[in-house]
């Protein structure tokens, strides 16, 4: 599906919803939610897991809703929206390093989203590895979300043809997709039965991101959540 390939390409990364183990790092948390009003920083926790020192630098990247296949666009946040420190860190064997990160930008009208970005550059710190030819990077992707009081206001539209869904957001905030509960029936099947829950992280992971943003909206199908060919969604449960 068009879509799903372009947001994977566009992101670049799996979200996931746990520390991530990786070659060489782990990072927690992997998700971030700021209350934009009471301005209090978060610490993010990176750990060394491989046998060499490696270097990390952090950035941010602004996400927005966006259009036709595209779920959301991404564009550098603005140096006045988050300080962070250290943005470049060593990060040794077995030990962790701790980076500060505070929201800058004020109280927002809507909630706004970013990627912070966790990247691993090719820069040998250690003797021993010098002159190899091959190196492994990791890059992360944390969702990280800044709100100020406001609420999403989620719709939810069926395609009379059948077999495709819209989720809309009208509302001000983003809503995060884990929090829905869709529910399916099969066609045909024994009357009265009722029908069974779909946890709204399948369409996260199906469509490569963690919310849905103001103003956003995600087409999908019963295929995507792995309904079968002769089941549909008849609602969505918000939270």
């Amino acid at each position: 599906m068009a879509w799903l390939k372009a947001a994977f390409l566009f992101l670049g990364v799996m979200l996931v919803a746990a520390t991530w183990p990786a070659a060489a790092l782990t990072i927690s948390p992997t998700r971030i939610e700021i209350d934009a009003q009471s301005m209090k920083p978060f610490r993010l926790e990176i750990t060394g897991t491989a046998s060499a020192t490696r270097y990390v630098e952090l950035s941010l990247l602004r996400r927005t809703a966006g259009d036709g296949n595209v779920i959301e666009r991404l564009s550098p946040a603005s140096a006045d929206s988050f300080m962070i420190r250290p943005p470049q860190v060593l990060v040794s064997p077995g030990v962790t390093r701790y980076v500060t990160v505070k929201w800058t930008g004020g109280t927002p009208k809507s909630s706004d989203s970013f990627y912070l970005i966790v990247e691993e550059l090719p820069i040998s710190v250690d003797p021993t590895t010098l002159g190899q030819s091959v190196s492994i990077l990791a890059r992360f992707s944390i969702p990280v979300h800044v709100n100020a009081g406001h609420k999403a206001q989620v719709s939810f539209l069926i395609d009379p043809k059948g077999g495709r869904y819209t989720l809309v957001n009208d509302g001000k905030a983003y809503q995060r997709l884990a929090d829905l509960r869709f529910h399916a029936v099969t066609r045909g099947g024994t009357p009265g039965t009722q029908p069974h829950a779909v946890p709204g992280a399948m369409l996260a992971r199906a469509a490569h991101v963690d919310a849905l943003l103001p103003g956003g909206r995600i087409e999908f199908s019963g295929e995507d959540l792995g309904l079968a060919a002769n089941q549909s969604i008849v609602a969505v449960v918000l939270p």
